[in-house]
């Protein structure tokens, strides 16, 4: 687990320190204050070799144009050696990443410093980013420790939500070879959005050509595709999925409390908190509601 995050002429943070992180860190303030950023931050020293649209991960930065200048911003303007450093410390590790203002340049460059080195500046790996792909829902990242073993996984989930088959494919990797997984993403959604719920199965409806994660509820005779019970429904599911298949050290979530109705915020944070400890993740969140940051603060 992460236990401080250090930010450097990084975006419009000139010198930022994050300490004593818990498993759940909810990160709160008004519009255009830097909380995507801070996700954003966090993705940068994970990044494997890989490619990986940063710039479409938590945005909707469609044009390339959109997308350098995004690039361009990632460095503070006051930044004298145009660096933006990066320090992520955990207990058995610490990851050092800059990235460099490379704007005359058809792509920007991330660089990695691995911790071992007396002078991070003198040896240096480079990723590639791709300014022209498309990985809005792209997953990621470990880090290699000394030791030679990762140590941390990022999944980078955009506040937009996944489509219906994704999420039902990924409810799929769960429930056939873990039922014990499944029984306990049913349990947190039965607790924390839908009393109602009975069970979910992924199958194949007749008439249809596409796999979806059907629910069944007390009261009616047929089940129903998941999506038509509603984004906060659809988004605690895709949440909970993504805990059980991908097994994520660390979980980065963009407004949290999107189509959660203020009341039901207790009983989401509630669940929330019961699957991220039995999955031991960490998970850093932002939001702008005074109720969200209120419910998550009791649980």
């Amino acid at each position: 687990m992460l236990n401080s995050i250090t930010f450097q002429d990084y975006r419009g943070f000139s010198n930022l320190k994050l300490e004593n992180l818990k498993p759940i860190n909810l990160i709160v303030g008004s519009n255009n204050v830097g909380k995507t950023a801070v996700l954003e931050g966090l993705v940068i020293p994970f990044l494997e070799h890989q490619p990986c649209n940063l710039a479409q991960l938590f945005r909707n930065s469609p044009s390339k144009e959109e997308q350098s200048a995004f690039w361009d911003w990632l460095v503070n303007r006051d930044a004298e050696d145009n660096l933006a450093r990066i320090t992520c410390s955990a207990n058995n590790f610490q990851i050092h990443s800059s990235v460099v203002n490379t704007s005359t340049d058809a792509h920007n460059k991330v660089k990695r410093y691995t911790p071992q080195q007396t002078d991070p500046l003198a040896k240096q790996s480079t990723s590639q980013i791709n300014l022209g792909g498309s990985w809005v829902n792209w997953k990621v990242t470990s880090q290699i420790d000394q030791a030679g073993k990762a140590v941390c996984k990022v999944i980078s989930r955009p506040s937009t939500l996944g489509k219906p088959e994704t999420i039902s494919n990924l409810f799929n990797e769960i429930a056939p070879l873990n039922p014990d997984g499944e029984d306990e993403i049913q349990d947190f959604l039965r607790n924390s959005i839908e009393p109602r719920l009975k069970r979910i199965r992924y199958a194949l409806a007749k008439g249809t050509k596409t796999h979806l994660a059907y629910v069944q509820l007390e009261g009616l005779r047929e089940m129903v595709p998941f999506s038509q019970l509603g984004q906060a429904f659809s988004s605690t599911l895709h949440l909970y999925c993504l805990l059980y298949a991908e097994e994520p050290d660390v979980m980065l979530v963009d407004e949290i409390e999107n189509g959660i109705y203020y009341q039901g915020l207790n009983d989401f944070w509630k669940g929330l908190h019961a699957a991220v400890h039995a999955r031991n993740t960490q998970l850093f969140a932002t939001t702008h509601s005074f109720e969200c940051m209120h419910s998550a603060h009791c649980e």
